[in-house]
């Protein structure tokens, strides 16, 4: 055999196996797909809503939405002893959280460290882009006494790693559409409504998406992207 019959051969092989192994992880991942219907009931994906979510570095990225726009955006480091929300659109998270905190309009991002079930340190950025110390253990119930945002984003979070995915979106269109974003960036499932099905007005962009995969069952399609989505 010649050094070109060879290297055609090899060439072949590693196609093949190459083939073997995206059918593997394609298997893998419509399982995982299957695993998360079974775990997401209505209450789960009612909890979910308004709630945009994408992986980025070490944070956990939060986006609350409201039809096709974002009220606010954080950050948020579950850890353990010290867990940490940097926010953005500060006037708007607090008013949500219905914070008595009132911060200066020159911090255009603040950052809140839980230092213990009563304490909480403030730092803000300012336009400059300079950490500045505003406050330190200050009571955590004075700050937030009706709704607990540490709590909260814990509680997003938890079901996100349960569910194992690297985003969540909600349509801006179709009201109660949502698409989780399976490990890889490459495989979606998506949750219709059956609002949604029942109008049968769903828009033809999403039809044509969603012909592209497979019915898990009669709210859930699960397609494969030709590439992975950009997660910059």
């Amino acid at each position: 055999m010649n050094l070109r019959k060879t290297i055609v051969l090899l060439f072949i092989a590693c196609l093949l196996h190459s083939c073997n192994i995206s059918k593997h992880r394609d298997k893998k991942l419509e399982e995982q797909a299957n695993h998360i219907i079974q775990m997401l009931d209505t209450t789960s994906i009612q909890f979910l809503n308004d709630w945009n979510y994408t992986q980025r570095g070490e944070a956990n990225f939060w986006s609350r939405i409201s039809g096709d726009s974002s009220i606010f955006n954080c950050s948020f480091y579950p850890v353990v002893d010290t867990p940490e929300l940097k926010i953005y659109q500060v006037d708007k998270f607090l008013n949500y959280f219905k914070s008595t905190l009132k911060i200066d309009t020159v911090y255009y991002q603040i950052q809140l460290t839980k230092k213990s079930d009563t304490d909480l340190n403030i730092v803000g950025i300012n336009n400059n882009g300079q950490d500045i110390s505003l406050f330190e253990n200050l009571p955590f119930d004075k700050i937030f006494p009706e709704q607990n945002p540490f709590d909260l984003l814990a509680k997003l979070t938890k079901l996100k790693d349960e569910i194992n995915v690297i985003g969540i979106s909600h349509s801006n269109v179709e009201k109660g559409l949502v698409q989780f974003y399976l490990p890889g960036g490459q495989h979606i499932l998506t949750f219709i409504p059956e609002a949604i099905l029942n109008s049968g007005k769903l828009e033809k962009f999403w039809k044509d998406e969603f012909s592209k995969g497979k019915q898990l069952n009669q709210n859930w399609n699960f397609r494969k992207l030709e590439n992975p989505i950009d997660r910059n």
